[in-house]
């Protein structure tokens, strides 16, 4: 026997929705049946994930979501969703037929579309084209992002790094823009501030840019300072090091490492040297940890 809710995504689906919108304009396109183009991500039991949306959706037993073979990229999907007391619910979902149609049907949106709903769509475009198409897409997009500053931004979010997204910034003479987006130059590129970040070991805490292992150093030595300097006043064998080997020991069997990073902590100086296959921890002088890394192990 059907249940009352499923007779109702039934009938609700075989009925349609209201107009259709992408999967990153959810978040503020709540009615009670939603049509959307999305492609689906990651599953866990009878909730999923669709791109461009931060919540889990359900997908109840008998609704059948088409997906290709782990190594392609999944379909894009018309979905539509049905919202219930506990959330949102996918009724049915069907391979997109036409990525040009679709494309062509957002595009037209965006003119009269709110600066949020813009922003949605721009972003989800570029996202769901074919890879070997983004570049052209971006191109094509700066007259209908409307706004330099949104351009850019777009670009620098989906081909950071990239000789096109360089060139069209000079070119265009648009350097003063790009900076106020949060891009930065590095070795004749522009880069988004997450992959600058990310080739210069750099993080955010509080507010503040800090170099990461800096930053990691801190969290591992935070609270410990009395079992560290205890463990670095062990008396060890020059052969091996264990906690309590001089500096001067460790560089007499191991030379220079390949990276230093230090901090001061309570008056005390606290040094991370890296090798190739292990990293020592060493404070004022005397090594308080031995790690050995992934590649060793």
């Amino acid at each position: 026997m059907i249940s009352t809710t499923l007779l109702t995504i039934a009938i609700l689906a075989s009925i349609g929705g209201s107009d259709m919108v992408t999967a990153d304009e959810l978040a503020h396109h709540r009615g009670h049946l939603i049509h959307l183009q999305g492609r689906t991500g990651d599953r866990i039991g009878n909730q999923l994930q669709i791109a461009g949306h931060e919540e889990m959706v359900a997908v109840p037993e008998g609704v059948k979501i088409p997906r290709r073979g782990s190594k392609d990229r999944p379909y894009l999907l018309d979905i539509w969703l049905l919202q219930q007391q506990q959330g949102l619910t996918i009724t049915r979902a069907t391979p997109v037929s036409s990525w040009q149609q679709c494309l062509e049907y957002h595009q037209s949106r965006i003119a009269t579309a709110t600066a949020s709903d813009q922003e949605s769509i721009l972003r989800f475009l570029m996202r769901e084209a074919p890879l070997n198409g983004r570049t052209q897409l971006w191109l094509s997009l700066e007259q209908v992002a409307g706004d330099p500053a949104r351009w850019i931004r777009l670009g620098g979010q989906f081909l950071s790094g990239t000789d096109v997204l360089s060139e069209t910034i000079h070119r265009l003479s648009l350097q003063s823009v790009a900076l106020q987006q949060q891009l930065y130059q590095q070795e004749g590129l522009w880069l988004s501030k997450l992959d600058f970040y990310r080739l210069n070991q750099l993080t955010e805490v509080d507010g503040h840019t800090v170099v990461t292992t800096r930053h990691s150093l801190e969290q591992t030595t935070a609270g410990k300072l009395d079992q560290i300097l205890m463990l670095s006043k062990k008396q060890t064998l020059a052969k091996d090091i264990r906690p309590g080997a001089r500096r001067r020991t460790v560089l007499a069997l191991h030379g220079n490492p390949v990276d230093v990073t230090w901090i001061q902590l309570e008056g005390h100086f606290i040094e991370q040297w890296t090798y190739t296959d292990y990293v020592m921890r060493i404070i004022d002088g005397r090594v308080f940890e031995v790690v050995i890394t992934d590649h060793q192990q």
